[in-house]
């Protein structure tokens, strides 16, 4: 066995970066935790000098409007000034359709199907729900995400059609209610629509989306786990794509990747820290978010649980002093 120690710089909170700067952040699930443990992981944040979180804050339509016309904006309002007090620029998701909104196709979908959460509304929910969040948040959220992983998701329960319409309608809502405000698409797993994977079997949808849709989002995100070097390959390939398709011009936006300690150790993600974020600033991600801040459980050998900077008991790994390294050199860094 070994003991590792690091000396970590104290940081204070200091203010939030605009957009003309590279911020670097984690996902943050920050609406599963006490308020104990979001004071732990709010004091992680700010010594890792990160500047933006991805963040479930109570924003989610079923969480806004549970029944119709029914809204409650209090848990959100609160979580937001806090990661505000905390010099943290928000990347927020915007789905969840509840029940009472869903067309009669997607009535009984169960829950626990993966996606479940961007079903479609009835025909101009969406666009209400969107339009009221950015007006009550405006340009407070730095991005407004319009789902989650739709790659991931089966025809049945979102067909290519569908999933255009959300992105317009969100869209539309979003900039009416801020004209001002940046919108993403939903973020994808993969940045391309297929790679093999069997459940992945939206083939295509990735490409006719962002093409079809081009004018309805200001950045397109994308996800992709793994070894430096497949990242590396991958998004060379989505860059190449992209202006095949006439689309090279718009935004990317790496805004979910990581690799587990499962496996290669923690030594090896603490690297990986260093290769996948300059990587992404050197060839032009507006902002990086890392997977993620917290493990959701403590099962380091777990690939899920091999996930977070710091363990669910909140002790740091190596990957840890890794990236408050990284953002004690670079910090406010430029967009390329």
């Amino acid at each position: 066995s070994e003991t590792r120690f690091a000396l970590v710089k104290r940081r204070t909170v200091t203010p939030r970066l605009g957009d003309d700067a590279f911020r670097i952040g984690f996902n943050y699930h920050m609406e599963r935790y006490t308020d104990a443990d979001n004071d732990k992981c709010l004091a992680a944040l700010v010594q890792a000098g990160a500047k933006m979180v991805r963040v479930g804050m109570g924003l989610a339509f079923c969480q806004v409007e549970p029944k119709e016309g029914e809204f409650h904006w209090e848990k959100c309002d609160a979580r937001l000034d806090l990661l505000e007090r905390n010099g943290l620029a928000v990347d927020a998701i915007l789905d969840g359709t509840p029940v009472w909104a869903r067309d009669e196709r997607h009535k009984d979908i169960e829950w626990s199907t993966y996606g479940a959460a961007s079903v479609p509304a009835r025909s101009g929910l969406y666009r209400e729900y969107c339009r009221r969040a950015a007006e009550r948040y405006g340009r407070r959220i730095a991005w407004y995400e319009l789902g989650n992983e739709w790659d991931f998701i089966k025809p049945s329960v979102l067909t290519v059609e569908e999933a255009i319409g959300i992105q317009k309608e969100g869209f539309e809502g979003v900039k009416a209610g801020c004209a001002e405000a940046k919108v993403l698409s939903n973020g994808w797993a993969s940045p391309h629509s297929y790679c093999g994977h069997p459940d992945w079997i939206h083939v295509g949808l990735q490409e006719r989306l962002m093409t079809e849709a081009k004018d309805f989002y200001d950045a397109h995100p994308v996800h992709l786990h793994g070894p430096y070097q497949e990242y590396r390959r991958r998004i060379g390939q989505f860059h190449r794509w992209r202006r095949a398709k006439g689309i090279g011009d718009k935004p990317w936006f790496s805004n979910e990747t990581s690799l587990s300690c499962a496996g290669p150790g923690e030594d090896a993600v603490a690297e990986c820290v260093w290769q996948k974020i300059l990587f992404a600033w050197t060839h032009g991600s507006v902002d990086y978010i890392w997977y993620n801040l917290r493990s959701i459980g403590l099962a380091a050998l777990d690939s899920e649980g091999g996930y977070g900077v710091i363990t669910g008991d909140f002790y740091p790994r190596t990957q840890f002093p890794a990236f408050a390294g990284l953002t004690s050199l670079f910090d406010g860094l430029k967009p390329t």
